[in-house]
């Protein structure tokens, strides 16, 4: 169904303003991460530790706000989405930002951000 990225300054607020929009807990990476899925598009609810809010504080002063919820547009290959995008019309608007869960770039095209985002490869647990 997609992701929407939400930068948030209190994670545990932001889940329970969800929860009470109809949301649940998907996934909890600690405080400063959770997926939450629900009614609409799974959310990434990302506080001010994650990598997100990194990417989030490199953006343009113009895009900080617009930036704080973004589409996610997860891909294999972070790089080759990214030249795509570029081909396409739009331009970087963070360096590339890698975290536990995975690396990320963002990308503007006007007022619009999008997120580049690759899960980070994991060996399979036993």
């Amino acid at each position: 169904m997609g992701a929407v990225r939400v930068v948030v300054e209190d994670v545990d607020d932001a889940i329970a303003a969800f929860v009470a929009a109809g949301y649940v807990i998907a996934q909890r990476w600690g405080p400063p991460f959770a997926i939450l899925s629900g009614p609409g598009p799974d959310l990434w609810v990302s506080g001010p530790q994650s990598s997100a809010a990194s990417s989030s504080a490199q953006l343009p002063a113009d895009l900080r706000t617009a930036g704080m919820v973004r589409p996610v547009l997860e891909v294999d290959d972070v790089p080759s989405a990214v030249e795509a995008l570029v081909l396409g019309g739009w331009a970087p608007a963070s360096e590339s930002v890698d975290g536990p869960g995975g690396g990320q770039r963002l990308m503007r095209r006007g007022p619009l951000v999008v997120e580049v985002f690759a899960a980070a490869r994991r060996s399979p647990t036993v």
